[in-house]
């Protein structure tokens, strides 16, 4: 869209440090007005006129923008999670903010639950970078899984969070009835969580781009019940695999009418889920409609065209502290 696009991290570079972003290295940095010590320093010498707008991503991005002294009116603070406001501090000083930041939310619940405190509606979703996936046989030997087990996938950190129990005990009901199930844990974390481990769990640990193994699963399973959006939810819909859910606004927001929706929370609902989901009549469909709701919802397209249409409405002053942005 002819930006020119500047990205700073708080923390420090990963791994696998992302080109031409500036890390300021404050993981242990407690002060937001000490992060932007840091920032003012890497800041390129821009005019406030040229700067279209500012994306702060959560909360203490925004506070560190702020002692930064960037332009507030173009200024968007956006949230991943749940709870933006929950704070009795952070709700006193949203008055404060009123004429100058604006808030959005992830997903369409996530801005309901902001805008109970703005009193305006800013959705801008997730997007999902161009994705290469290894081979179903290929994957699946990688992850030490015979090609004929039907392999039900939990990606993510083993957090309590995510509910990696419930996982495992919906798979657990799902053997009555189809025994060659097997359960992938694609992540680390405290496998203290899961109790004693059956043999049919696959704990391969953290694997790097573990996106690129989507295809080795049968169906992905996600049973976090604090979820605001999903990206491995994303990520298996561009591999054209199936998810199961819970009733759940974040995922629901993401897969639309594509999902496999446990319509309870007890494990045999999970289980008929999983069963709904295993037995698509037409894969092929499903996953056409899935990388048509990606490209519609979720692509790089799309959300240039969100980032340019953002960039126009902050700049109207008259906007400052209203929205009602969303597509």
């Amino acid at each position: 869209m002819g930006f020119t696009a500047v990205t700073f991290y708080l923390s420090k570079a990963s791994a696998e440090p992302i080109a031409n972003a500036i890390y300021l290295d404050a993981d242990n940095v407690k002060s937001a007005r000490k992060v932007s010590q840091a920032l003012k320093m890497q800041l390129p010498r821009v005019k406030e006129s040229e700067l279209k707008v500012i994306l702060c991503h959560r909360y203490r991005a925004l506070k560190v923008a702020l002692w930064t002294g960037l332009p507030q009116r173009k200024t968007v603070c956006l949230a991943h999670e749940y709870g933006l406001f929950d704070s009795a501090m952070r709700r006193w000083l949203r008055p404060v903010f009123a004429k100058r930041v604006h808030f959005a939310g992830v997903s369409n619940d996530v801005a309901r639950e902001i805008a109970e405190v703005t009193n305006y509606h800013m959705v801008l979703p997730n997007v999902l970078t161009p994705q290469t996936h290894l081979g179903r046989d290929e994957a699946r030997k990688e992850l030490g899984l015979t090609v004929d087990a039907v392999a039900i996938g939990v990606v993510g950190r083993l957090h309590y969070k995510k509910r990696p129990q419930k996982a495992l005990e919906a798979v657990q009901t799902l053997r009555e009835t189809v025994p060659t199930a097997e359960l992938v844990f694609l992540g680390d974390g405290d496998c203290q969580l899961l109790g004693e481990v059956p043999e049919w769990v696959h704990l391969p640990g953290n694997v790097p781009h573990a996106s690129r193994y989507m295809k080795a699963f049968d169906v992905l399973l996600h049973a976090g019940d604090v979820e605001s959006f999903g990206m491995v939810i994303l990520e298996a819909m561009a591999a054209g695999t199936p998810s199961v859910v819970g009733r759940f606004p974040g995922p629901e927001y993401v897969l639309g009418d594509l999902g496999y929706f446990a319509e309870s929370d007890d494990n045999e609902a999970y289980a008929k889920a999983l069963r709904q989901a295993l037995s698509v009549n037409d894969p092929e469909d499903w996953a056409a409609r899935a990388h048509a709701r990606l490209e519609k919802k979720f692509s790089l397209a799309v959300t240039a065209k969100r980032i340019t249409a953002l960039a126009e409405f902050v700049a109207d002053d008259e906007n400052v502290g209203v929205g009602d942005f969303s597509f």
